[in-house]
């Protein structure tokens, strides 16, 4: 009974345990998990990194020694109290479920492998940084989908395979290579599991005109956020790429109320949203990893006049290469008409604002300066 040992016991055989490290015996590792176990009504005293480690360790003994079926028990047992109190997502949980998932293969349980893995990549994807108040433009033409976001008062997601950009996002084009060049049979297995489970990943594609503060640094947060994005402040190739050639519209948004960090525990919904990176090249070869920020947000430096934030939106409930998210009200901060907006396509702007609080701006040519574009006040 754990009543016999003491929180000190406990570190004692924890530092025990990882001092083994990749080097121990069979029979070393399973008596200090032994010793472990008697102690597991201990555990609660446990920080969030140190139980997520000792889980983590566990599991690679039952991996390395294939105690695939001792593995799975410890985990039915040990995972349910670490999840109650630190039910927060965390990247200990990434490597835990993958790790589960591969000992469920290894038995022969391909849906259980799938489960876990789904709530390793909701792990993976979910973020902890809120971006509330901060300003975000998005380019689009008249299409009825577009038009249908402004009347519906949502937000409509794609999978990269709709993009213009065939090598984007590279998380499909790493686990296409890693799947591949991979020999073994059972790492195999989950890497086309976990191309399953990354299918559901949607992305909606904003442009800024300042970057995003990133590593927790809030100095200057609050100017961060006050600061205001101008429409002309945007490269104006933008208008040309994604908005028919200055036909189309562009839409000013400002998310409340954590929407771009809204996550749904039960259903593993979540949202993760960065700036994309540019980079000259990409060598694959020698790399055996690759971390979830390059896998979603690196794009090739041939599209850095867009400087684009990235919303990525995973829900492995959602089959479609499309999803519409609901919107909080006063999320459209403004519509701006392109230069070459025709008088139709203004009119029909203006019968879906009629009864929206959303100011309507024509671009113009700068009076001063033939070589840029302002925006002008629709009455």
């Amino acid at each position: 009974m754990s009543s016999v040992y003491t929180i000190d016991d406990l570190q004692n055989e924890l530092d025990a345990f990882g001092a083994l490290g990749e080097t121990g015996t069979k029979e070393e590792y399973i008596y200090h998990m032994k010793r472990l176990d008697a102690m597991h009504d201990l555990w609660h005293h446990l920080s969030s990194k140190d139980y997520g480690n000792l889980l983590i360790n566990i599991l690679w003994v039952c991996k390395q020694f294939v105690l695939t079926d001792k593995g799975l028990q410890l985990m039915n047992k040990y995972y349910p109290a670490y999840e109650k109190r630190y039910g927060f997502p965390n990247n200990d949980k990434v490597t835990i479920h993958e790790v589960w998932a591969l000992l469920h293969i290894r038995n022969n349980d391909e849906y259980s492998a799938y489960e876990h893995l789904k709530k390793s990549a909701y792990n993976l994807f979910t973020d902890n940084v809120d971006y509330s108040g901060f300003e975000f433009f998005s380019f689009r033409d008249f299409t009825s989908y577009a038009l249908e976001d402004i009347k519906n008062n949502t937000l409509s997601f794609s999978h990269p395979r709709q993009f213009n950009d065939p090598m984007d996002t590279l998380l499909f084009h790493w686990n296409t290579h890693c799947l591949s060049n991979e020999t073994e049979e059972e790492q195999r297995s989950i890497r086309f599991l976990q191309q399953k489970v990354y299918d559901h990943l949607k992305v909606r594609c904003f442009v800024r005109t300042s970057r995003l503060p990133r590593n927790g640094n809030v100095t200057g947060l609050q100017e961060l956020i006050n600061k205001e994005q101008k429409i002309e402040d945007v490269n104006p190739i933008m208008w040309a790429h994604y908005a028919n050639y200055h036909k189309g519209f562009c839409v000013k948004y400002c998310f409340p109320n954590n929407f771009l960090r809204s996550i749904n525990s039960q259903d593993l919904v979540c949202t993760r949203v960065r700036d994309v990176k540019y980079w000259p090249t990409m060598d694959m070869a020698g790399k055996n990893k690759l971390s979830i920020e390059d896998a979603l947000f690196v794009k090739s430096d041939y599209w850095k006049y867009e400087n684009e934030v990235r919303v990525v939106h995973y829900d492995p409930n959602s089959h479609s290469d499309y999803k519409l998210l609901e919107l909080p009200n006063d999320s459209i901060v403004a519509i701006y008409l392109g230069l070459k907006c025709s008088d139709s396509n203004r009119e029909q702007m203006q019968l879906i604002l009629r009864d929206k609080a959303i100011p309507l701006y024509q671009m113009i040519v700068a009076k001063n300066d033939f070589f840029r574009l302002e925006a002008k006040r629709i009455s």
